[in-house]
């Protein structure tokens, strides 16, 4: 008997997640680097499809296990609502900072509006 996951209407799909470690490193090594006090993202115009795609790394640096997956979903919801305004897919890794998990969820959204503006300032240019 196979198993299939239910994928609600609010999930980000597998092929909006970048999955290979080596996809990751390329992104760290290569890509350009956005900082603010909980975050730091990095991004790399994404060679790979047709849409952006997402890995998140949270550390024990930034909270216990349920703030580590509370700053995961933030984060999930926040890019699959916002990754089309990309003028050009990009692989984005975002870093949660040692701290972001005392963070309250607006804090924490309004970190991540600001550096997706200046993201998309970038792929503008």
């Amino acid at each position: 008997m196979s198993r299939r996951k239910h994928v609600g209407s609010g999930s980000l799909p597998s092929q909006c997640r970048i999955r290979r470690s080596a996809d990751i490193e390329h992104v760290q090594q290569r890509g350009a680097r956005l900082l603010s006090q909980h975050w730091i993202l990095r991004y790399a115009t994404g060679g790979f499809g047709e849409m952006s795609r997402l890995a998140i790394v949270t550390t024990r640096r930034s909270g216990k296990s349920h703030d580590r997956a509370r700053l995961r979903r933030v984060v999930r919801e926040f890019f699959r609502t916002r990754k089309a305004e990309l003028a050009v897919p990009q692989d984005v890794l975002l870093i949660a900072r040692a701290g972001a998990g005392q963070a309250d969820n607006a804090t924490l959204r309004a970190e991540l509006a600001r550096l997706w503006e200046k993201l998309k300032d970038v792929c503008r240019k």
